[in-house]
């Protein structure tokens, strides 16, 4: 049983994170701030101004960060940007692609396969990593690369990613971001970084208070438009992170779909709880859509939490949402009693998958 106060003793975190990944979440904004920052002068050959679409190729972290650019820039960016998870590029890319190979470790073998292929193609090619294979190939065939020194799980340098790919989209032109609104967003983050942290007591702090709520739970994470993203991302940490069962799924298309699953299996119902990333910004009609999905899932009595980022522009959610996500996942993990950090049967699984 855990009790209230669980989440406000130094023991907790001693004993199941003695790896050390809150120190990876106080650093989120930092984190991003550098990769911002250190890719201002950061250059690419001229042509690479004239792509007509944008691929990035990635696995787990290393591809969440070009869904949450994408989720940030669809309605402004005139190219169209498309994340595969796979081992083979998609057949369209050719002289006109950008292709983003994003691989923390370097050593991710679908996206190895990936670039590989890419080798022999006049695709334009761009490198994301912190060493390994990858890194060796971009050396050898003089493919541009930006390498991430920060040292850490590979989700937990999402914020890197996600602004060294926002800071070259912006250099090449493709989209409008400044320096300014880029600093006031990140200051404004880092602010409300600190009203979630393990420092703030539960009874003062949000984040602990759902975590405490959505113990031994299967969890549902609903987002939509751009903020499906970040509940993609909320889905993953939680599964990582917190070695716990979540899913994910998109409004509208829940109200297609989903909402006839509600009624059984009835004794299910009381292991679930739904999560409900909403914004101000999204379509009205969307908005009207989470209202009436809310209704009924209180009328099924399933658990339900409304979480709503409804300050500033779509950047300012994106990154507070992504802080409370991480926050949570890593606060769920501790009342599951487990690392945050160790991840022993994806290793498990790359271990049989042996050498690429």
């Amino acid at each position: 049983m855990i009790d209230d106060l669980f989440l406000d003793k130094p023991s907790t975190y001693e004993k199941y994170d003695s790896l050390g990944m809150r120190t990876h979440l106080d650093n989120i904004v930092s984190m991003a701030k550098d990769a911002w920052e250190n890719n201002k002068t950061f250059k690419l050959p001229e042509e690479y101004k004239k792509a007509d679409s944008i691929v990035v190729m990635g696995m787990g972290g290393s591809a969440i960060s070009g869904n949450l650019i994408e989720g940030l820039v669809r309605e402004k960016c005139k190219r169209p940007i498309s994340v595969f998870r796979q081992y083979d590029l998609p057949a369209f890319v050719n002289e006109n692609t950008l292709v983003s190979f994003s691989s923390y470790s370097g050593n991710t073998e679908e996206t190895l396969s990936a670039l590989n292929q890419a080798l022999g193609s006049p695709c334009m090619k761009l490198v994301f990593t912190s060493g390994g294979k990858m890194m060796d190939i971009a050396k050898t065939n003089g493919v541009p690369y930006i390498e991430n020194k920060y040292k850490s799980p590979p989700r937990a340098a999402v914020p890197h990613s996600m602004f060294a790919l926002l800071r070259v989209l912006s250099n090449l032109g493709y989209i409008d971001c400044t320096s300014d609104e880029v600093e006031e967003v990140l200051e404004k983050a880092e602010a409300y970084r600190k009203t979630v942290e393990v420092a703030v007591p539960t009874s003062k702090n949000p984040v602990k208070q759902l975590a405490l709520k959505l113990a031994g739970k299967v969890i549902v994470v609903y987002g939509a438009e751009f903020m499906y993203f970040p509940a993609m991302r909320l889905k993953s940490q939680i599964n990582e992170n917190s070695k716990n069962w979540a899913f994910c799924a998109e409004i509208p298309e829940v109200d297609h779909i989903d909402v006839q699953e509600y009624p059984h299996p009835k004794e299910f119902k009381k292991t679930l709880s739904v999560v409900m990333f909403k914004s101000d910004l999204n379509n009205p009609r969307i908005q009207k859509r989470f209202d009436i999905t809310e209704a009924i899932l209180g009328n099924e009595k399933i658990d339900t939490h409304v979480i709503e980022f409804n300050k500033g522009s779509k950047l300012m959610q994106l990154m507070r949402s992504m802080i409370f996500g991480d926050y949570l996942s890593f606060y769920i993990a501790e009342t599951n009693h487990e690392e945050p950090i160790l991840n022993e049967i994806i290793n498990y699984v790359k271990s049989e998958m042996g050498d690429y």
